[in-house]
């Protein structure tokens, strides 16, 4: 594989060669598949018994729940990965699908095609597979009717054809009895095309959706001011010494100076090949950016549609903070709208606030910066990325890139005489944000008073942003459901982060349940900007207390989404700050805050 995940989940211990020919073996539970694929090895063994050749030999690696299975033949090497017919998870068929060239679909003679085909099958051909082998097996068991071939294969065409799958080869095949597994003869008078082997061989191995040229810059080694080496994978394309070239997402261009690959210089290198190139000028390029043609150039945008097959335990809520992953650039990314999800079963679509595990959406995204990339249907290498939640540093979900939103294509960020540093200087302080969170009745309200009367005394620029006020104006319109929670906690930090930087010390108090949030409302500011307090009051004193009744309604079923009750809350791991209401009064809680921020100070 190349030096990312290139739009797959990872898998880390598995090295495909560029030479391969990759296959994806798919069916439903006890449709036959691995046997199929079994006899097919066998059988291909036994072609080839002449070839002196130890490659020829089936080799077997397994990851995760997935089995690969690597053999060749005289003409070519192959790699397939065989899908679990009861794994009804779709991590290992994202991983398959989005490094195969082919996808092997198997059927049952007797069964036609079942729910868990057309699955595997959409999903397949979502994740930019454009051939497709449709295997209609067991036949001895129908006595090689024609007519149960034909049904099969007929059921399978018109479930294709609703998702505008056209190039499809229908063979078949009974294993137990060698029929049509490979170029060893069985007569059935009824069909004369090839054998599941002869059409392995005979598919033609360009599967590339894009000749436009595209290399993602892996590493970069420079020698001297002016001389850098650029070294990457050529996803897409061909590019040759003295070819045009462009750098994105800068969009700056040059022409290649020269190409090395493993065994000296190079005239020209293909999709494939690991190559260092010199460009003729001292463009700066890092890690990460993309290097395309000058004519069909990589779009470059910080906001795309696109689908995301969701493979996360923890639903996708549009607003909360992700990571993306594209070739070897990453950003943080927003899910600003989820469209609608797709019924894989009916392929219809439907309104929807989350997205679920094993669930497909068309989202919305916005990122932190822009990002060079193409349409997953002309490039599957540069239109495709990873979710990695934060948290967890895992692998949530696996995005396909539609196109860039049109409202980002024109947007630039303006840049002012007046900066943060020089309002700050102005004002005689540090700006920064004190975020207050906790349970509803915690006592955040009223030590963040104490404390902005305090700071205010002292001289300090402030500004004291409450939870409840804010959703009289800024966010009257978001309720209380866990996406709400999340946009409404993302709006606060954005306009904290505005705040900062006209150089205020802005005190924000809301319950902020989820520590996703939390973190990316600490992530849009410097390192030391941020101090997250946390007010610990138990929630059996928040709920005695209850100032404004909300727990009681809670209690009777008259409030639905109260943290604490229904709506789960989050604590913090480690927040710079941890108070306690039941232990101190408010004013020596202040106090105790205001002595934290002077040490820092000194420090």
């Amino acid at each position: 594989m190349h030096d990312s995940t290139i739009g797959t989940l990872e898998v880390p211990c598995i090295q495909f060669k560029n030479d391969m020919f990759r296959l994806v073996f798919c069916g439903a539970r006890n449709s036959g598949k691995s046997t199929l694929l079994m006899n097919l090895i066998k059988d291909i063994k036994i072609i080839s018994r002449d070839v002196d050749n130890d490659e020829n030999v089936s080799k077997v690696q397994n990851s995760d729940d997935l089995t690969w299975h690597y053999f060749s033949t005289p003409r070519r090497k192959y790699v397939v990965a065989d899908i679990p017919g009861a794994d009804t998870q779709l991590n290992n068929l994202v991983t398959a699908t989005s490094i195969a060239d082919v996808a092997v679909m198997i059927s049952d003679a007797s069964k036609g095609v079942e729910p868990q085909t057309r699955h595997q099958t959409y999903l397949a051909k979502l994740m930019g597979i454009r051939k497709f082998i449709h295997v209609v097996t067991k036949m001895d068991l129908c006595n090689f009717q024609q007519e149960d071939f034909q049904c099969a294969s007929q059921d399978f065409i018109n479930f294709a054809s609703s998702i505008d799958l056209l190039n499809i080869t229908t063979i078949p095949a009974s294993p137990k009895s060698q029929v049509y597994l490979s170029s060893l003869k069985h007569s059935l008078d009824w069909y004369d095309g090839p054998s599941l082997f002869e059409t392995l061989e005979s598919i033609d191995t360009d599967f590339s959706n894009s000749s436009s040229f595209r290399m993602a810059v892996q590493q970069v080694y420079k020698s001297n001011e002016s001389h850098q080496l650029l070294r990457g994978t050529v996803v897409s394309g061909v590019i040759s010494v003295d070819s045009d070239v462009r750098i994105e997402p800068s969009g700056q261009t040059s022409k290649i100076k020269q190409l090395l690959g493993s065994n000296g210089s190079l005239e020209k290198a293909s999709r494939g090949q690991s190559i260092s190139l010199e460009l003729t000028d001292g463009h700066e390029v890092v890690r990460g950016n993309i290097l395309g043609d000058t004519l069909t150039p990589p779009t470059v945008s910080d906001q795309f549609a696109a689908h995301i097959v969701w493979l996360d335990e923890y639903p996708m809520i549009p607003g909360r903070n992700y990571e993306i992953r594209m070739l070897t650039a990453q950003a943080n990314a927003w899910v600003t709208e989820l469209n609608h999800i797709i019924d894989i079963d009916t392929l219809e679509t439907h309104a929807a606030e989350e997205l679920l595990c094993n669930q497909v959406g068309y989202c919305n995204l916005s990122t932190d910066r822009d990002l060079a990339f193409d349409s997953y249907n002309d490039n599957r290498f540069t239109g495709s990325f990873l979710v990695i939640d934060k948290q967890s540093n895992s692998t949530a979900g696996a995005g396909l890139i539609n196109c860039p939103l049109a409202q980002s294509v024109n947007l630039t960020w303006q840049h002012m005489s007046i900066n943060k540093k020089e309002r700050s200087l102005a004002l005689k302080q540090k700006p920064m944000v004190l975020w207050f969170t906790g349970f509803s009745g915690a006592g955040k309200t009223t030590v963040a008073d104490r404390l902005e009367k305090k700071l205010h005394s002292m001289g300090a620029h402030t500004y004291l942003i409450d939870g409840d006020n804010v959703r009289h104006g800024l966010n009257r319109d978001l309720g209380f459901t866990q996406r709400d929670r999340v946009e409404n906690v993302r709006r606060v930090a954005e306009l904290a982060r505005l705040m900062v930087d006209a150089g205020l010390v802005v005190i924000v108090t809301l319950i902020s349940p989820y520590r996703a949030e939390r973190k990316m409302a600490r992530e849009l500011l410097e390192s030391d900007e941020f101090i997250e307090i946390h007010v610990s009051t138990p929630l059996q004193v928040c709920q005695q207390r209850d100032p404004k009744g909300l727990y009681k309604k809670a209690l009777k079923g008259e409030l639905i989404n109260l943290t604490g009750i229904d709506s789960s809350y989050e604590e913090p791991l480690a927040p710079e700050i941890k108070i306690d209401c039941t232990v101190d009064d408010p004013d020596s809680l202040a106090e105790h805050i205001i002595a934290f921020l002077a040490s820092r100070e000194q420090t």
